[in-house]
């Protein structure tokens, strides 16, 4: 079975100050100062952003996330796993997101 290449992606952030790897809604996912900034779905890459960026995300043909109870959450948007090549950018963004949040 081919390695998971959300696995690659988030090892480079594991070496980071406070990343750690979690589970949320049955996924793993990464959590930065103890919230998730992004989490693995079956075919796709789900990421906390501004809902700014999320709506241009939107615009540009992503999804945003919905749990499953048909309202999807305003900071979160998933990248298939067709655009991977895409997930280490918004990763990053998201990491930033997340640090900022605090500052």
């Amino acid at each position: 079975m081919p390695e998971d290449p959300f696995d690659e992606i988030a090892a480079d952030y594991l070496d980071r100050d406070e990343v750690v790897m979690g589970r949320m809604i049955r996924s793993r996912g990464l959590k930065v100062r103890g919230k998730f900034i992004c989490f693995r779905r079956p075919a796709s890459l789900a990421v906390k952003l501004p809902v700014e960026r999320v709506d241009e995300l939107v615009g540009g043909g992503l999804v945003r996330f919905d749990r499953g109870d048909g309202r999807p959450m305003r900071e979160w948007v998933e990248s298939p796993d067709t655009d991977v090549d895409a997930w280490p950018g918004l990763l990053e963004e998201a990491y930033a997101f997340r640090l900022a949040h605090d500052a």
